[in-house]
């Protein structure tokens, strides 16, 4: 149960990353602002990806706690739920 709820943790903190990081963009205004974008593009797809596992990691073991009837607390299924959505 710790390690789902530090991999909770973890996958927050990179999606709250993303999230800030996209909200941050403003429309590049020269080609060279252009391929600066598209370089954080690809590092934002990177962590993107790795936050994807991350939650396919929390859904199988949420799967696995629902199976051998283990109670996962009600704050880390809606926490998995919110993530899942973002």
């Amino acid at each position: 149960m710790r390690q789902f709820q530090k991999t909770l943790e973890d996958l927050s903190s990179r999606v709250a990353s993303a999230e800030a990081t996209k909200t941050s963009w403003l429309p590049p205004v020269s080609v060279q602002e252009a391929t600066e974008q598209m370089q954080h593009l690809q590092r934002l797809r990177d962590k993107l990806t790795t936050a994807g596992a991350l939650l396919d990691d929390c859904t199988e073991q949420q799967a696995f706690f629902t199976a051998n009837q283990v109670l996962v607390p009600a704050v880390c299924l809606s926490r998995l739920e919110d993530l899942n959505t973002r």
